[in-house]
């Protein structure tokens, strides 16, 4: 059945199974998987993972909190905030309603008086030593105690759900709910009503500053995060392209060594024109053991070099290499099996243009392919040392370490 019958069933019948089904095989590439399928006849399907697969599918969006936040109360309509607000200030009122007995007490101890109402309405602070006297001259008068319920009723009501920010209407909230408290704690102190007032707002100012610097502290925590968690998804996907390169690079370095044994199959010992090299006087060793190619760095002090790395010392082991290159230990011509083989004996002799070069390869050397793009004379030790672990890295996978 093709793919235009399949879609064509699914229109007609989708009435049976409730859902839009041609609509949804239609648009199969919008779907959010977190795996791609891939065509068994392209070249997708000889590499270990492709780069749809690393850069799409689930998990790999940054969460963003800030953002989030943002979006709590955007999706919301007005009547939705004011009932969420509403419920806020009274969960805070209801909280000081109960605290507020037990507060008096406290303010009371440490006073060392009580406030009370006079037959006037006025609130008067009296201490404990003059309290009898005080009701005798009053016999209207009556305990009262803290009601700091409205002021955390407003200070509930005026705020919204994002802490990566202080808004004016949280300023404003701060400022009403300090000044009610202050108009409360102010007998107790000592301190009348009209210098309570201003003492109120100072202090609702400063927690308002405080709120607006906490705000900005959780934003800078949360960007940073954020941050860290791009870096390391980046990192992911560059380990994961390094990983798939470093696969196929080693299912063509098989191929290809497949394809040199088969080659060197001969009298000779490889698939060369002796009469070519003897006509220029040149003796070859029958017995090739490897083959070069241009642009790789032979180290023949590889063993001291990693000995360096392991006992932390990355300036000489970057030095070994610079001394590598600056003598000149590079293998000539362009990057190609194909076009510029260049055989190795078993003494370590590498033959390229008709004679061997003036160095060898020793027995145990490091051989680093694309070595000027590798290796570059401005690099810094750390970084040197750290291309020679990717390669010794993927020597060891590939078996050649």
């Amino acid at each position: 059945m093709g793919y235009t019958a399949v879609t064509d069933a699914l229109s007609k019948y989708q009435w049976l199974l409730g859902n839009t089904m041609a609509n949804t095989g239609n648009n199969l590439d919008n779907i959010k998987v977190d795996y791609a399928p891939v065509n068994p006849y392209s070249s997708g399907a000889y590499t270990p993972r492709s780069a749809r697969n690393i850069y799409t599918g689930e998990g790999r969006e940054t969460p963003n909190p800030i953002a989030a936040a943002k979006e709590l109360e955007s999706g919301m309509t007005t009547g939705e905030k004011l009932m969420m607000r509403g419920s806020q200030g009274l969960t805070y009122a209801t909280l000081a309603q109960k605290a507020s007995p037990y507060l008096t007490q406290g303010a009371q101890a440490l006073s060392g008086g009580q406030t009370f109402v006079n037959a006037a309405g006025e609130t008067v602070f009296v201490k404990n030593a003059a309290k009898e006297a005080f009701l005798a001259s009053n016999p209207g008068a009556t305990a009262s105690s803290l009601n700091l319920a409205p002021s955390l009723a407003i200070y509930g009501l005026t705020r919204d759900q994002d802490p990566y920010s202080y808004s004016s209407m949280e300023t404003a909230g701060t400022v009403a709910s300090s000044y009610l408290a202050a108009q409360q704690l102010a007998p107790y102190v000592g301190m009348g009503t009209a210098v309570a007032g201003p003492v109120g707002i100072g202090i609702g100012i400063l927690l308002s500053m405080l709120g607006k610097r906490s705000a900005r502290r959780k934003k800078r925590a949360a960007e940073k995060k954020m941050k860290q968690y791009r870096d390391d998804m980046r990192d992911e996907r560059y380990a994961a392209v390094e990983e798939g390169r470093e696969e196929m690079q080693a299912q063509l370095s098989d191929q290809m060594a497949r394809r040199r044994e088969a080659m060197y199959d001969n009298q000779y010992g490889g698939n060369y024109n002796m009469r070519s090299y003897a006509e220029q006087g040149m003796k070859m060793d029958k017995n090739i053991v490897a083959e070069f190619t241009g642009n790789e760095l032979v180290v023949n002090d590889q063993d001291a070099l990693e000995s360096d790395i392991a006992k932390g010392n990355n300036k000489s082991a970057a030095n070994r290499i610079r001394m590598a290159m600056k003598g000149g230990r590079v293998t000539p011509g362009p990057e190609t099996h194909k076009n510029n083989p260049m055989p190795v004996d078993s003494e370590g002799n590498i033959y390229a243009g008709g004679s061997a070069l003036p160095f060898k390869a020793n027995k145990g050397a490091g051989i680093y392919d694309h070595a000027t793009d590798q290796f570059k004379m401005d690099m810094d030790d750390d970084t040197v040392v750290k291309v020679v672990k990717k390669n010794m890295k993927k020597w060891k996978k590939n078996n050649m370490a």
